[in-house]
């Protein structure tokens, strides 16, 4: 498999999709259906409709049959450099967790634009020439922008989106500083709340620990060095995260992984 299709998946078919915890998931349903389960949870579907996604385990729809103009588009997020900031700081999280947003095409210069560029992106794909996966990934930021944009206008801000607000801020410092800051107390310290009240607001949302971010987002940067850079050494990687001690950095990646960053660096070559 060549690295275009390795870092972007496009299907037509809804049941076509990567497990992998790696992708974030972009679905394009044209055709109204009465609604369409993502990882166990249900999303009613009245209208034309784009849902943007993470990670996908699990796809149901109510009456398959009837989906004639639909397709997906994964984006797998340790090969390929999405910057996500603009969705972090207005509370999308669409790469850690079980989040999805739904934004309905009704108006129709919306829907020309979503599909236009979603369907641009399938071309590329199909093309799988030098400049592809640079092209698609160009095309795909243009798409988060889009939806941005009328997503904020669909779903103005509550008193409920200030915690996620400060959930969201926690990402996006994890993203700049996780290579020097590996302590939760950091980055309390930086939101200037306590570490108790963070990971409250965590539990609270049923999502992972903001520990387990910290870990997750260390571990996809050694995957995308590991695939990016064949001959780095594992210790080349601990280092280049932050770790003075490199064992530090192959007992977390072992643990989280669930094989050495040897083994896996050696798989991905």
């Amino acid at each position: 498999m060549n690295q275009t299709t390795d870092t972007f998946l496009v299907s037509k078919k809804l049941e076509h999709y990567s497990h992998s915890t790696d992708y974030i998931s972009i679905l394009l349903i044209l055709d109204p259906i009465a609604s369409i389960s993502i990882n166990s949870k249900k999303i009613e579907i009245t209208d034309k409709s784009v849902i943007v996604t993470g990670s996908i385990r699990s796809i149901e729809v109510s009456n398959p049959e009837i989906i004639k103009e639909s397709y997906m588009v994964q984006i797998n997020s340790v090969n390929c450099n999405l910057d996500l900031t603009d969705l972090y700081l207005n509370d999308i999280i669409i790469d850690h967790f079980d989040n999805y947003y739904l934004l309905k095409l009704d108006d129709r210069s919306l829907l020309y634009q979503v599909e236009g560029t979603l369907s641009e992106i399938e071309t590329e794909f199909r093309k799988n020439e030098l400049l592809t996966e640079k092209m698609i990934r160009l095309l795909t930021e243009r798409f988060f922008v889009k939806f941005l944009r009328f997503y904020l206008k669909e779903q103005p801000r509550t008193t409920k989106s200030l915690n996620n607000h400060i959930l969201a801020e926690f990402i996006k410092l994890v993203n700049i500083h996780f290579k020097d800051k590996k302590k939760l107390v950091e980055y309390s310290e930086m939101l200037n709340i306590s570490t108790k009240t963070l990971s409250n607001l965590f539990t609270d949302s049923s999502l992972n620990s903001p520990a387990q971010i910290i870990k997750n987002r260390i571990v996809k940067e050694a995957k995308t060095l590991a695939i990016n850079l064949p001959s780095i050494s594992g210790k080349e990687v601990a280092f280049k995260l932050g770790y003075d001690n490199p064992n530090n950095f192959f007992v977390l990646f072992k643990n989280k992984v669930g094989i050495s960053f040897t083994a896996y660096a050696n798989k991905s070559r």
